[in-house]
């Protein structure tokens, strides 16, 4: 597992952005765990340097007390933990091109904003770090998804999957099969590239193997396990053209 580190020292923020890292590892707790939250880089320096080399996520504010001590954390980060990805979250944009000049490669610079967008900016990091490390397991070309929910982990062949849509629960996502139905803490938009899906809505995403019929009346789709989904009025034409299409190539 990977270890997670937060360094801001804003009593406030720190507690709302430990909040959503702790919402994230909650559904991914064989992937990540939250090793240190601070205010003092030398609290977690001292962590990095006991277990080096460890391939951690960091979440730091580049400016600590007036002073840039988040980008000197970052330089001895990079020390002690070459393959660890650093993610800068501030309110001074002005700082950005510090980063560059310390050759941070940082995996993401997230401005501090309402809690709604840092949650999303926070868990597209957390999925692109994992992304980056195993490939094998996330690629969008693979045959199976691999899908966290609760403690366990599930593996979905691409051609069961049928659907993928939003709950009424924020960052839940479910995924419908032949079979059944798993939700996981996600985001759609990390899904739109899979090959055969289409977009019906900003909700809803649809295996076009998996569609048996489309009434382009009622604005719906019925696919193979049952489910009849709506797609926007504006996707009806796109939408008929893909299926057609994709049903021609796969003949």
């Amino acid at each position: 597992m990977h270890p997670v580190y937060l360094l801001e020292d804003n009593p406030n923020h720190r507690k709302d952005i430990q909040a959503i890292l702790e919402d994230y590892i909650l559904f991914h707790d064989d992937q990540f765990y939250l090793a240190n939250t601070s205010s003092v880089p030398k609290n977690i320096l001292a962590l990095i340097q006991d277990k080096p080399r460890q391939t951690g996520l960091y979440f730091l504010d580049i400016e600590i007390k007036g002073e840039a001590s988040g980008l000197e954390l970052a330089d001895q980060i990079k020390h002690f933990d070459p393959s660890g990805r650093i993610v800068f979250i501030t309110s001074h944009p002005s700082y950005a091109p510090l980063t560059l000049a310390h050759y941070l490669e940082p995996l993401a610079y997230i401005p501090k904003q309402d809690s709604e967008r840092l949650r999303q900016e926070i868990f597209t990091c957390f999925n692109l770090f994992y992304q980056r490390l195993y490939p094998d397991h996330t690629s969008s070309n693979q045959s199976n998804l691999y899908i966290k929910s609760g403690p366990k982990t599930y593996q979905l062949a691409l051609a069961d999957i049928c659907s993928i849509q939003t709950t009424r629960t924020p960052h839940i996502i479910e995924f419908s099969t032949l079979t059944q139905s798993i939700q996981s803490y996600a985001a759609l938009k990390d899904f739109e590239d899979l090959e055969d899906f289409f977009k019906l809505s900003r909700s809803i995403l649809v295996n076009l193997n998996q569609i048996d019929q489309v009434d382009s009346r009622k604005r719906q789709v019925k696919l193979f396990n049952g489910q009849s989904l709506s797609f926007a009025r504006n996707r009806r034409v796109d939408l008929q053209t893909s299926w057609t299409s994709h049903k021609e190539t796969k003949k």
